[in-house]
């Protein structure tokens, strides 16, 4: 009999000889020398078609550590590794690449393994990248991911997205060849009270100032109420259709932070050549020192009525 570790090999005199048992074999663990078995890897299972490890090994706690193939991580390779999806546990899964994203966030709810991409409402396309007919202009701002089209008196059908780009159009009012462009607007008031409305803003042909940096109106009666407004000089005016989803950013001095004493006017007016009007009613709140800071953004939302 040979001692632990050994094993008997028949050739010689004495039938046979007690040789060193040999290593285990690729994909099994042990130590046939100390009398140990050789059991199949356990990475993460012990049926070759879910050992996905070029070896294994006793580790210094007593646990098998395997030798993971590329696409698999940890110590016993029941992972899938970055950019690699699928369940090792799962007898005949495996980890398998995951295929490149290139679904269009702006235009994709989700993404489905191993390569769907599940648009948002107003959105199409094997890649989410394409408006629905009726929407336009594929973007981050809208919820559905295109805008519906708001053609008036078209078919909405017809509505496509442009190729046009916006850029930014800034003024400052307080510098002489700006001033002399500047007009100043009247709405005055009508409807009981409870119910009041604003009409239409008229040119009042009133001339602002320049006093000490300042623009300065001294001729405005007050003997009846009404909202005075500032008109925006030329380039503002006109077909703006890129400033669709843009924002119309400015900043007031000297507005009364108490809101008690505000009106119920419109914060901006857009009145078109054909006298259809859009009103905006924010809810910006000035600083305690007077300033008020507004953005107004260019779409559909509740916040602008006609």
């Amino acid at each position: 009999k040979c001692v632990d570790g050994y094993e008997l090999q028949n050739f010689g005199p004495w039938n046979g000889v007690c040789a060193p048992k040999a290593p285990c074999p690729p994909m099994t663990y042990g130590d046939p020398q100390s009398g140990g078995d050789c059991r199949p890897c356990p990475c993460p299972l012990t049926n070759r078609e879910n050992q996905f490890a070029s070896g294994c090994s006793i580790g210094p706690g007593g646990n098998v550590v395997c030798d993971c193939l590329p696409g698999y991580e940890g110590p016993d390779c029941s992972y899938c590794a970055n950019n690699y999806f699928g369940n090792p546990l799962i007898p005949g899964d495996s980890c398998k690449p995951k295929p490149q994203d290139n679904c269009d966030p702006m235009g994709t709810a989700q993404v489905r393994l191993p390569d769907e991409c599940v648009c948002k409402e107003n959105v199409q396309g094997r890649y989410c990248d394409q408006c629905k007919s009726g929407s336009f202009y594929l973007s981050d701002d809208f919820k559905h991911g295109c805008a519906l089209c708001f053609c008036s008196g078209i078919p909405p059908q017809s509505c496509v997205s442009s190729t046009w780009r916006r850029r930014t159009t800034t003024v400052r009012f307080n510098v002489p060849n700006v001033v002399d462009q500047l007009k100043v607007y009247n709405s005055a008031p009508i409807g009981p009270a409870g119910a009041v409305r604003y009409i239409t803003p008229v040119d009042t042909g009133l001339h602002p100032a320049l006093v000490r940096g300042e623009v300065n109106i001294n001729s405005i009666t007050r003997s009846e109420p009404s909202i005075f407004y500032w008109g925006l000089q030329d380039s503002f005016a006109g077909d703006k259709v890129t400033s669709y989803g843009g924002y119309l950013t400015y900043q007031l001095r000297n507005v009364q932070p108490n809101p008690s004493l505000r009106n119920t006017a419109a914060d901006v007016q857009l009145v078109s050549e054909n006298s259809l009007t859009f009103l905006y009613f924010g809810d910006a709140k000035p600083t305690s020192d007077g300033f008020l800071n507004v953005s107004v953004q260019f779409i559909e939302n509740s916040r602008w009525q006609r």
